[in-house]
Order: C-alpha cells, then sequence, then structure tokens
C-alpha cells in the first residue's frame, strides 16, 4: 500500500483501534476499523478508500466537448453548388 493510503488510517489518542478518516467538500468522516494491527487496518481500509475515491471523483465536474454545428437542422434543404441540396438534421446531414 503506498503512502497516500496510509494517510489514510490513524489511532486516536486513548484508544488501540486502528481508524480511517476521509475529508470531502469539508467534512471529515471518521470509522473504526476495529483491530490493532496495522497490517490489518490497511487491508480492511483499502475498499473503503475506493469507494470514497469513486465517489468523489463522481461528484467532480467534467470536461465536455462542445462541436458548433456548421449548418443548422431546418426542414428545407441547403442549396449547394451544382444542383445538390443538403438536409441538416439534429444528428445528421444528407446529401
Amino acid at each position: 500500500m503506498s503512502k497516500r493510503e496510509r494517510d489514510y488510517l490513524f489511532i486516536k489518542p486513548g484508544s488501540k483501534f486502528w481508524r480511517v478518516r476521509f475529508q470531502a467538500g469539508g467534512k471529515s468522516t471518521e470509522r473504526s476499523l476495529g483491530t490493532t494491527d496495522r497490517a490489518e487496518a490497511e487491508r480492511l481500509a483499502w475498499p473503503l478508500i475506493g469507494q470514497h475515491r469513486a465517489a468523489v471523483a463522481a461528484r467532480r465536474p467534467r470536461a465536455r466537448q462542445v462541436e458548433e454545428m456548421a449548418m443548422q437542422p431546418r426542414p428545407e434543404p441547403y442549396p449547394v453548388d451544382n444542383g445538390v441540396q443538403i438536409v441538416a438534421t439534429p444528428n445528421d446531414l444528407v446529401f
């Protein structure tokens, strides 16, 4: 387990049990792992850390590629050279 995963683990003063702590959205959440063994605490925390990371990633805004349409959809065809016409639908250009 990398240093980053170990940063989630700690023991509260006066306790002998390892705990896992997550922070997201300005809030901190702690959970006891019910073990005094560091290696076991890491093993128990691993799935919880994965769930936490997935939840944080799901809340993160994502960039979307937006394409500007050269021809806006319309019911009448666009005239083009040589008598060709183009019909623009929301999804296709038909020649």
